[in-house]
């Protein structure tokens, strides 16, 4: 992954597949390449750095976790819902956020925290490189400190609200598309923490 998306970047273009996969965007920074890439990338970048549109980018989030998602949990975590009435969690963060999450190689099932946490109790950091779902290098993605605030945002707000009970026996491997997902959705059930 490195040796594609930093060290050797310039010799790797997306070529005619990704343009017709990315096609309803229009001519995008996810379909270019070269010059028009890095001028295009200039301007998108620009955005980011202006700290009123963060401030915005923010608030925006939290009105689209109490605007959007809480109701439709609270709809799933209704007493008036079969306790076997599941959701698809996958499907409703799709919908929520053009958000994607990827999945650690061979031992990917395996609840492991030493992957993100030290002996010592500290958050480690990895390499973009790494992880494919925000690329890396020159194309590393431009929103992915913005998936990260919106992710932080529902995962508060989840663990604080409700209870997930995700269901059991469902096949959580991944497809093997451009958008990472699990194969058959994730599939739980939710209930309010607090009556």
């Amino acid at each position: 992954m490195q040796h594609t998306s930093s060290t050797n970047f310039h010799d790797f273009h997306r070529g005619p597949g990704i343009r017709d996969a990315f096609n309803t965007l229009g001519e995008s920074i996810f379909n270019l390449d070269g010059h028009e890439w890095t001028e295009r990338r200039k301007i998108y970048r620009s955005f980011f750095n202006i700290k009123e549109f963060s401030s915005l980018v923010n608030q925006a989030i939290l009105d689209k976790v109490e605007r959007s998602l809480v109701p439709v949990l609270d709809h799933f975590a209704s007493p008036k819902q079969s306790p076997q009435a599941t959701v698809d969690l996958q499907e409703l963060f799709q919908r929520f956020s053009f958000d994607t999450t990827c999945c650690f190689g061979l031992d990917s099932l395996e609840f492991k925290p030493e992957r993100w946490i030290t002996e010592k109790g500290e958050l480690k950091h990895e390499p973009a490189h790494k992880f494919p779902a925000f690329n890396a290098g020159p194309r590393i993605c431009l929103g992915k400190d913005i998936t990260f605030m919106e992710t932080k945002a529902v995962a508060a707000t989840i663990v604080h609200n409700y209870n997930v009970q995700i269901a059991r026996g469902q096949d959580t491997r991944p497809t093997n598309a451009i958008i990472i997902k699990m194969k058959d959705g994730l599939h739980a059930t939710i209930s309010k923490r607090w009556s």
